[in-house]
């Protein structure tokens, strides 16, 4: 945001904005009354957009590799396939 030369004071708004989201979004869903078959639904939604994001910073990040993974994004995937399995269990 400082290289598009947006003035500090937006910038620290976007920021406070940006970081507010989560607490803001955790107070609201305790203080509405939502079935469990909506709750999942939301849920499924936000974890499906912060796998296609994260997908896409993953394979889009280095442009020149035409979606080739490298051995240290294979090594980074299967750690964090291995830590999600782990808690699991």
């Amino acid at each position: 945001m400082i290289i598009s030369k947006l003035q500090r004071v937006w910038i620290w708004v976007c920021l406070f904005a940006f970081a507010a989201m989560s607490p803001l979004g955790a107070m609201m869903a305790g203080m509405f009354e939502m079935s469990e078959n909506v709750q999942v639904k939301i849920i499924g939604f936000v974890i499906g957009s912060l796998l296609h994001i994260s997908t896409v910073i993953l394979f889009e990040m280095d442009s020149s590799s035409h979606h080739y993974i490298s051995w240290r994004k294979l090594l980074s995937i299967s750690a964090g396939l291995g830590f999600a399995i782990l808690t699991i269990l």
